[in-house]
């Protein structure tokens, strides 16, 4: 678990390094947020906007980073999370 801020230096520690960015549609994650309570409307937005900046990066993109939709259930997203592992 990590941040996609941080990325970029993992990477350069960790050349071979396969990342995997968790996704999850924007309604479905401010939902989630307000559900949770520990941030306020102007937090959340922000943080919806960062999300979106830091996904449309370059590496997120490339080949060396693996997507995985998180918009459903835990149990769905494990599921997709152990395929992925077993094909790489």
């Amino acid at each position: 678990n990590g941040s996609r801020g941080y990325l970029g230096e993992a990477l350069r520690i960790y050349p071979d390094l396969l990342a995997v960015l968790l996704e999850v549609e924007e309604a479905v994650l401010r939902k989630r947020l307000l559900a949770r309570a520990r941030e306020d409307l102007d937090e959340i937005e922000a943080r919806l906007a960062r999300s979106a900046e830091l996904t449309g990066s370059a590496f997120m993109q490339s080949d060396r980073c693996m997507r995985l939709d998180n918009s459903g259930s835990l149990d769905e997203t494990v599921g997709r999370l152990l395929q992925l592992i077993d094909s790489y």
